[in-house]
Formats: structure tokens, C-alpha cells, sequence
């Protein structure tokens, strides 16, 4: 990739895609993708492999950027997001001319034994990507990746909350890629207003359960399917024979990093009773560990990126009705929020309601994290996006993945399976739908055709389809169509032994 294409500035990067430009841009994708030139998996892996130098060769320009923004660490970025950027284009990279061969159907049966069955992996055409702000490197290139894996064309509008970011990411895509392949569309809620109208094949938005609702209404329309990554309330167990030295770090540095604001990060703590106020004091103590020079200017602990959300955060720790034991203070002017722990909280609390999505972190005590643990996320927040369980008893943490609904879950960590390449990412319920990421991202993009290729040479096979229908050609269906009952009306459904042979 030639060198010349780096760059320090961005500043003239436009904020707002003016509404005339964002329909050319929607056309130029369209006619892009009818074009055909996507098709060619050498094509989509030299736009991969272009995207890598581009992320590579500018790393430097994009995390100071982000750290204009979010005051985040260049070395927190580095590892939260341009790694696993790096390992998604990578496993692309390697995997795309496995992951696109057709594969066999498999046998048919002797209905259909003359039929050379395929099913082929084609593009979905043109699609929409919506990213959020708080990882915008990874959340937002990642699902390019995929989308450019399984041929797509697109528009990606990357987020207006953190503009510094954005404006570099926008000249970094136009200096690189395609643009037939891929255009930017800058802007707010009008913006993005616009492109919910248009058309798509399909769209990936992450975001609050309330942006994903008015994208998934406005899809509906176009009868458009949708990947919705929307977060939530995502609960930790912490059982009495848990590792509490380990547990405390691993949470803090799960619930901490980029100050809370991540989509999968512990939302809140059921503690048992008899190991709380031990877990609190080590939770506190690792907190000075991690970030001993904690204040607005200490350059190691991420700000919130508006004032909005700032004030939002503020009142939520001026309102709780729980005890803050640690931390609590605020920087308006340079929109820092101290780590806040809060104990004695109760599913009342306003702590509870929503996701909160910052540096905020509630614990509510209680007896069994397998019983009246269990029935308090079933009760109060079902289908989280991620839960965890401390325990080294694992009886107990089988039982509670057993009766729960999470996106993901984790025993004895945090947050870690988003980084996890091999498998799928994605919400249930309430915390969304559809999975991406690797393999599953190109699958996400791309729609599994059946290809069925009938020879010509079998019509006297296929004669007894056809009308008139006489006994005779009723007879020879049933014998090549109706499977003979090897389970029995009642008892135990156990295939016998020559079935399990053959």
C-alpha cells in the first residue's frame, strides 16, 4: 500500500452529509453492487487487505483522535479495538475462499437423487451500517469487514457523538477504499433519518434498545432484515466461594475500562451476602491499583464524550437512594466521573432502570446467586447482552446458564468473548438480534442460496409427478417420499443400532 496515502490532517472533513449528496451516495453503492464487480473474491481481498494498511499505516492519527474525544489512553485503544480490528481483517483474510465455496446439500433422498444440490453463499446487495460511538474502531470497522467479506456494497454512517474520530475515519475510508464499495454519511438524527428511507438489502445498527426500535420500524417497511446489537443491563454473580482477589480485578477492569462505556461491561453486582463488604473493599483497593493518579487530567481513565451524557450520569449518582462507598465525583467542565461504587441498592433504585453505560457501579446483596440471583435478573432485567458468574463451584454456574437468557456468558471473567474472533457476537431479546463477527459476520452479510440443478435426462423419473394421477404413480411417491417410522408411538425415542451404523 503506498505510503503517500497517510495523513495528520482531518479537520475538513464535513460533519454533515447534505441530503442530496447521501441519496448520490446511496445510488453510487447500488450501482456499484449491480456493476458485479464485488463478486470476485480477488476483489474483496484486496479491499480487505487495503482496509488493513489503511487501519495499520494511520493507528497513530486515529487513537490521538479518539483521545481528543474520549481522553482515552492511545494504549487502552490499542488494545480494545485496532487488535481486534487487526485479527477480523486477518482471519478474513485468510478464511474468505473457504468460508464462499458452495457447499454439498448432502443426501436427499431417492426423491431427489437425480438432483445435483448445491447451496451457494451469495451477497445481500447493498447494506447499512449504523455505529455507535463508544468503540468505534472496532464496533464500527469490524461489520465493514464482514460486509466487504461476503461482497456487499454499503453506507456506513459512523457516529456524530465523537466528531474528531469520525472526521478521521470518514478520510480514511474516502483515501483508501473503493467508492463504489463504500461511502460515509456523516451527520444526526436528520441524517440518519434520510437513510432509514432508502432501500437496503440489509442493516447492522448497535445502539440503545430505542434507536434499535426506530431502525427495525423503519426496516419493516422494506421488509428489510436487521442485526440489532442493543446492550443492556448485563448482571455479574459473585457466589461466597468465589476468588475474591481475582474476581475484583477482573471486574474492575471489565466494568472500568473506557469508563463504563461499553455495551457488554457489568452493569451491576449480586453479591452474596457473607463475601460483599470483602468484595467492595478489594474492588476498592484494585481501583487505586489500576489508576493511582485518578482525576480529570490523570490521562489513563476515559471521559464521557458530552455534556448530555455527562449530565445524565451525574444525576443518576445524585439520585440513587444507595450508599456511595467509593468515588462519586464529577468535572463538568472536562466531563470527568470518577469510579462510583454504590451499595445497598434495590431493583427500585434508579441505578436499575436503564443501562447506564458509564463509570457506575451498583451492588445489590443477596443470599444465593442461584436461586434469588437468578430470579432477580429473570424478574428485573431478562435477555442481557452479556452475563457473568463468579464461582468455582461448577454445578452451580451450569445451573444458572441453565436457566438464563444472555447474548453471551462468561464464567469467572468479563467482557472478553466480544474480542473472540471464532464465534458469534449478538444479542437475544430485549438485547437484540442476529450475530456477527469472523465467520458469522460473513454469514450475517450473506444469504445461503439453494442451487438445484436438474439434469434433463431424468424425466422418466419424474413422470410419476405429473398428472393425471392414477394408484400406480401414488404408490411409487410413497415409497420414494414417505419415510419408514423407525420411533415407536410411546416410550423412549432411541434410533436402533443399524440407523446409528448407517
Amino acid at each position: 500500500m503506498a505510503t503517500e496515502k497517510k495523513f495528520t490532517e482531518y479537520s475538513e472533513v464535513a460533519l454533515t452529509t447534505p441530503d442530496d449528496e447521501i441519496l448520490q451516495k446511496v445510488e453510487r453503492v447500488k450501482k456499484g453492487y449491480r456493476s458485479g464487480k464485488t463478486l470476485p473474491i480477488s476483489y474483496r481481498m484486496e479491499q480487505l487487505r487495503n482496509l488493513y494498511y489503511a487501519v495499520k499505516d494511520n493507528s497513530d492519527v486515529l487513537k490521538e483522535a479518539l483521545q481528543k474525544d474520549l481522553h482515552r489512553h492511545p494504549n487502552e485503544t490499542e488494545a480494545l479495538e485496532m487488535h481486534g480490528v487487526y485479527a477480523e481483517l486477518d482471519l478474513a483474510l485468510n478464511k474468505l475462499p473457504k468460508w464462499a465455496k458452495e457447499d454439498g446439500a448432502g443426501w436427499g433422498g431417492l426423491k431427489f437423487m437425480a438432483s445435483n444440490t448445491r447451496v451457494a453463499k451469495i451477497p445481500r446487495g447493498t447494506v447499512l451500517l449504523i455505529s455507535p460511538w463508544n468503540y468505534p474502531f472496532f464496533t464500527g470497522l469490524v461489520p465493514v469487514i464482514n460486509a466487504i467479506a461476503a461482497g456487499n456494497t454499503m453506507i456506513w454512517k459512523p457516529t456524530e457523538v465523537i466528531p474528531h474520530t469520525t472526521q478521521a475515519l470518514t478520510k480514511l475510508i474516502e483515501n483508501y477504499m473503493d467508492p463504489d464499495l463504500i461511502q460515509v454519511v456523516n451527520g444526526e438524527i436528520p441524517q440518519a433519518s434520510l437513510l432509514l428511507e432508502q432501500k437496503f438489502d440489509k442493516i447492522l445498527v448497535t445502539g440503545s434498545g430505542r434507536v434499535g426500535r426506530v431502525v427495525a420500524q423503519a426496516a419493516a417497511k422494506h421488509v428489510t432484515p436487521v442485526v440489532l446489537e442493543l446492550g443492556g443491563k448485563s448482571p455479574a454473580l459473585i457466589a461466597k466461594d468465589a476468588d475474591i482477589a481475582a474476581t475484583a480485578k477482573r471486574l474492575v477492569w471489565g466494568k472500568f475500562v473506557n469508563a463504563g462505556q461499553t455495551c457488554v461491561a457489568p452493569d451491576y453486582l449480586l453479591v452474596e451476602s457473607s463475601v460483599k463488604d470483602r468484595l467492595v473493599e478489594e474492588i476498592k483497593k484494585v481501583i487505586q491499583q489500576f489508576y493511582p493518579h485518578l482525576g480529570k487530567d490523570d490521562g489513563q481513565f476515559a471521559h464521557i464524550p458530552n455534556e448530555r451524557l455527562f449530565n445524565r450520569l451525574a444525576g443518576l449518582i445524585s439520585e440513587t437512594q444507595g450508599k456511595v462507598v467509593f468515588g462519586g465525583d464529577t468535572d463538568k467542565e472536562s466531563l470527568y466521573i470518577e469510579p462510583t461504587i454504590v451499595t445497598n441498592v434495590t431493583a427500585e433504585d434508579p441505578l436499575m432502570q436503564d443501562e447506564l453505560f458509564g463509570p457506575i457501579l451498583p451492588i445489590v446483596t443477596i443470599e444465593d446467586i442461584s436461586t434469588e440471583g437468578v430470579d432477580f435478573v429473570i424478574d428485573n432485567h431478562d435477555t442481557p447482552l452479556a452475563l457473568y458468574i463468579f464461582t468455582n463451584n461448577k454445578k452451580v454456574a451450569d445451573s444458572i446458564l441453565d436457566r438464563t437468557r444472555s447474548g453471551g456468558a462468561i464464567v469467572n471473567d468479563t467482557i472478553l468473548h466480544v474480542g473472540m474472533k471464532h464465534v458469534p457476537f449478538g444479542g437475544i431479546g430485549e438485547s437484540g438480534y442476529g450475530a456477527y463477527h469472523g465467520k458469522d459476520g460473513f454469514e450475517a452479510f450473506s444469504h445461503k442460496r439453494t442451487v438445484v440443478r436438474q439434469p434433463l435426462w431424468a424425466e422418466s423419473l419424474l413422470k410419476v409427478r405429473y398428472p393425471p394421477y392414477t394408484p400406480s404413480k401414488a404408490k411409487q411417491l410413497d415409497l420414494l417420499s414417505h419415510p419408514s417410522e423407525w420411533y415407536p408411538r410411546t416410550g423412549k425415542v432411541s434410533k436402533p443400532l443399524w440407523r446409528r451404523l448407517f
